[in-house]
């Protein structure tokens, strides 16, 4: 018989995936470190989540991330 899960227990989809932050460094080509004062900063805005001591990134904020971050010339960029 399969176990159904409610709703609070669902398994993520690939974009609520949480990463840590090596995983996530490695997937924007930054250095933990960048992470890290980004985080202090908020200069970036790349959302995070604080359980406990852990950081963790999700998968699809990142993605958005990187979106933004998308320009056609250096002067869209301002």
């Amino acid at each position: 018989m399969k176990k159904l899960y409610p709703a609070s227990t669902a398994v993520l989809a690939n974009d609520d995936h949480l990463m840590t932050p090596r995983e996530t460094a490695a997937m924007i080509n930054v250095t933990e470190k960048t992470l890290a004062n980004w985080r202090v900063s908020g200069v970036m805005g790349l959302p995070f989540f604080k359980l406990g001591r852990a950081v963790r990134y999700r998968r699809g904020d990142v993605i958005s991330f990187l979106n933004r971050q998308r320009h056609t010339s250096t002067s869209s960029a301002a």
